[in-house]
């Protein structure tokens, strides 16, 4: 039998708003939020961003212009095994069916591990392990 590997998409709360439809990608170095999201659901802070001339490559290799960075508190799992951390985001125009892309930097950070296999995402915080289910 095999198993089927799911993506991991979670739901956070991103800057005291709970933003759902997050991509966790082990492979990438990337910590995105599109900018549909600052747009619409983050648009109390979308003027914290700030320019940068840095360059994204996805799969197909063609470099995609930033459109800024910013830095955003991130909370993750529920009360009481929450873990709190502070991640800088790449913010990228474009069509995704993603809100924003957790990265190897931001899964580092929350020292998360992402099992595909399980479909889930599992943590340490203060009061123990805390997991979040695809």
């Amino acid at each position: 039998m095999v198993a089927i590997k799911m993506p991991v998409v979670i739901s956070a709360e991103i800057a005291n708003k709970f933003i759902s439809r997050i991509y966790t990608d082990t492979g990438s170095e990337a910590d995105i939020i599109y900018w549909h999201c600052l747009r619409t659901s983050l648009r109390h802070i979308h003027d914290r961003a700030r320019r940068t001339n840095l360059k994204v490559s996805g799969l197909t290799g063609t470099p995609v212009n930033a459109m800024g960075r910013i830095r955003l508190e991130v909370v993750m799992g529920t009360f009481p095994l929450l873990r709190t951390e502070t991640i800088d985001f790449t913010i990228l125009e474009g069509t995704s069916r993603f809100n924003v892309l957790f990265g190897r930097i931001a899964l580092e950070k929350f020292g998360a591990i992402t099992s595909t296999a399980h479909a889930e995402i599992r943590f340490s915080t203060p009061n123990g392990v805390a997991t979040i289910h695809s």
